[in-house]
């Protein structure tokens, strides 16, 4: 749609969808940072599987500092205003392998992304099946990404009969920008794939064992990283009950994961571990019979779990049993019946 800003130069607004039953996150859904569902509504999906496309986006107001531009329909997650994606800020945010991220713009007192946190209250593996949707939206065998930047420039042809010289002009930026626009949104998408390249690696490489197994095996390496990090249950003004352990990302401790030789799995720090962490590993490696190494170059480990023992490495690193271990007061209060 047609229109202009108030300085007058052309201004593009996208066609309208009506979505029965849409209402903002600002309308109740969005507690300290959270999404929730209020009183007598549906209760909401989760969230997380949404997170590596905004961030892939890079729309600095993609929620909004109240919520108002995303919302729910049903329980369902609805996205509106998309209207700062793809205008360069990509370059600065610098995103680890969790989705967790920072804004590294210069220059600037104004907070940019702001409750992006409506994503993280979900399991890592969730997280993992939005990269996925990025991966195969690039894959060689999938048109979508070109069939829809094709689509948009085709509304702009500047080479459409009797139009004026200024029109052909605009149009002809127009395509410049769309084409600018792509190109971001495959380096972005590149540069996510690429922060993931291990988790996609070991997920790829447990195929042949099943969607269970792989899920289990890229968990256990988000609740490692509960185990020997500092995490909080709750939201930051401790209004909100957290469903999930959340990791300090100034604290993290990062973990990867591999397939090694014989079907062994290693798992990996990627930083020190504190003797309290330490202490707390061995316990829980010990229940499962694992073996565990101390890497004494940067004093954090390595875990290697052969076949026989992972189904009992995962069991022993479920995180119920690990919020149990680092969070006992809150589990007593939300567990009363296993007292």
């Amino acid at each position: 749609v047609r229109g202009e800003y108030s300085d007058g130069h052309p201004k593009l607004m996208l066609t309208a969808k009506f979505a029965n039953g849409y209402k903002d996150l600002e309308n109740g859904f969005l507690r300290d940072g959270q999404a929730v569902a209020p009183p007598g509504a549906t209760p909401l999906e989760p969230l997380g599987k949404y997170k590596a496309l905004f961030l892939a986006l890079a729309d600095r107001d993609a929620v909004g500092s109240h919520g108002q531009n995303k919302g729910i329909v049903d329980g369902h997650f609805f996205a509106i205003d998309p209207g700062h994606s793809l205008e360069g800020n990509g370059k600065d945010l610098e995103i680890h392998d969790d989705l967790s991220f920072r804004d590294t713009e210069p220059g600037t007192f104004e907070k940019r992304f702001i409750n992006f946190s409506v994503f993280d209250d979900d399991t890592r593996f969730a997280k993992l099946q939005g990269v996925l949707k990025l991966r195969e939206l690039v894959s060689p065998e999938s048109t979508k990404l070109n069939d829809l930047f094709r689509s948009y420039k085709a509304e702009f042809n500047p080479n459409e009969p009797n139009i004026s010289a200024d029109e052909k002009k605009l149009r002809k930026a127009i395509i410049e920008k769309i084409d600018l626009m792509e190109a971001e949104f495959r380096t972005q998408i590149g540069t996510i794939l690429h922060v993931f390249d291990q988790q996609l690696k070991l997920y790829d490489a447990l195929a042949s064992r099943g969607p269970q197994f792989q899920e289990q095996a890229i968990e256990t390496i988000s609740n490692l990283e509960k185990l020997t990090s500092p995490t909080t249950w709750k939201s930051p003004q401790g209004k909100i009950q957290l469903r999930h352990l959340a990791v300090e990302s100034e604290t993290r401790v990062p973990w990867e994961a591999s397939v090694k030789e014989h079907g062994d799995l290693e798992y990996k720090t990627k930083g020190p571990l504190t003797p309290e962490a330490r202490q707390r590993l061995t316990a829980f490696c010990a229940k499962a019979d694992v073996m565990f190494f101390p890497n004494l170059e940067d004093d954090g480990c390595t875990i290697t779990v052969t076949p026989s023992h992972q189904q009992a490495f995962f069991d022993a690193l479920q995180e119920d049993n690990v919020a149990a271990e680092t969070h006992p007061e809150e589990y007593a209060e939300r567990h009363p019946a296993a007292q």
